[in-house]
């Protein structure tokens, strides 16, 4: 059916200014833990395999349509976009903060032949859902091929 996993950017200088951080006290850039935070972002995804597709449905919730891209290659899926966060006021302070911000990508990798010209994808309340049509069996299926 379908293989999913997600993919962190690189984060060589985030986890370099991490270490510093531990070492120095935290003398070393201080927005690093933000930065982390912002690639760490990975939504929630259900995949589906009914007799004619497989349906995969992510959870995006607070993330624009536009900010959302889905590319297929080979035989893999690959779902990315970012989060922004939406804080105006800098002098807030958090009690709580539980929600993730920032860039995210999924690549689900399939393991039935689909029909990449009948590809649907459809956000809407916060769920993006793509349908993805399987080919119909055509092993043992009789076809007549005329001789020219």
């Amino acid at each position: 059916m379908a293989r999913t996993k997600n993919m962190k950017e690189p984060s060589i200088p985030i986890e370099l200014g991490g270490i510093l951080n531990n070492l120095f006290g935290g003398f070393a850039n201080r927005n690093t833990d933000d930065v982390a935070a912002q690639i760490n972002y990975e939504p929630l995804i259900d995949i589906f395999s009914t007799d004619n597709c497989i349906i995969i449905e992510m959870e995006l919730p607070g993330v624009k349509k536009e900010d959302i891209e889905i590319s297929f290659m080979r035989s893999a899926i690959t779902i990315k976009g970012i989060k922004y966060e939406n804080y105006n006021d800098k002098k807030m302070k958090f009690v709580c903060m539980e929600r993730s911000f920032g860039k995210f990508c999924s690549v689900v990798e399939l393991t039935s032949p689909v029909d990449t010209a009948k590809l649907k994808a459809v956000y809407k309340d916060g769920v993006l859902k793509i349908t993805l049509p399987k080919f119909s069996d055509r092993r043992g299926v009789q076809k007549k091929i005329p001789v020219e």
